[in-house]
């Protein structure tokens, strides 16, 4: 399945670039992160897209070479990052695979809670990466003696809230009972 991440991009910089790439510049950490993303892009496969959403107002310098399935925003003053990701989940939603990837609770994780799409934070989203990257490909991928890999408890758990079984609102209960079995 096709995968679209919407991702506010300074929320996830300082999981994707270390320390001494911070302290550079803004600008060395922009393609860093980027680079990263790329990397996690092509492993996902063909039909995965990130929209990577800065906010002007720190500076925009024009994007660097493009690559399909690859896209470089920067809001417009006075509009923020976090507008352009709102706008962009709203557009898009519905769309099957659509991922909005920020930890800003108040201004977009609120607002999008209620449309149809997977919100990450981006502690979440790094994780995924992460795993994503340590795997490998997943073009089908196989493993010693023909047999197909099996899920992480990552990807598990995301079938099931995926799925809706695992719909805190549905069971009730807040997600106490599942808080209590961790």
């Amino acid at each position: 399945m096709a995968e679209t991440f919407i991702i506010d991009a300074y929320n996830v910089m300082r999981f994707f670039v270390s320390a001494e790439e911070l302290a550079a510049s803004l600008e060395k950490s922009r393609r860093a992160l980027e680079a990263r993303l790329k990397a996690f892009r092509r492993i996902m496969g063909p039909g995965t897209r990130i929209i990577l959403v800065y906010d002007g107002a720190k500076g925009a310098l024009p994007p660097g070479p493009a690559e399909n399935g690859f896209e470089v925003r920067f809001s417009r003053p006075p509009q923020k990052a976090d507008d352009v990701v709102l706008e962009l989940g709203w557009r898009l939603e519905g769309a099957p695979g659509l991922h909005v990837v920020t930890s800003d609770f108040s201004d977009i994780a609120l607002k999008i809670r209620r449309l149809r799409l997977k919100h990450w934070t981006s502690a979440e989203f790094a994780r995924f990466v992460q795993k994503r990257v340590a795997m490998g490909p997943s073009s089908g991928e196989k493993l010693d003696g023909g047999k197909p890999r099996t899920a992480s408890s990552f990807e598990a758990e995301e079938w099931v809230r995926k799925f809706g079984f695992g719909d805190d609102e549905a069971k009730g209960d807040g997600g106490k009972a599942e808080e209590t079995r961790r």
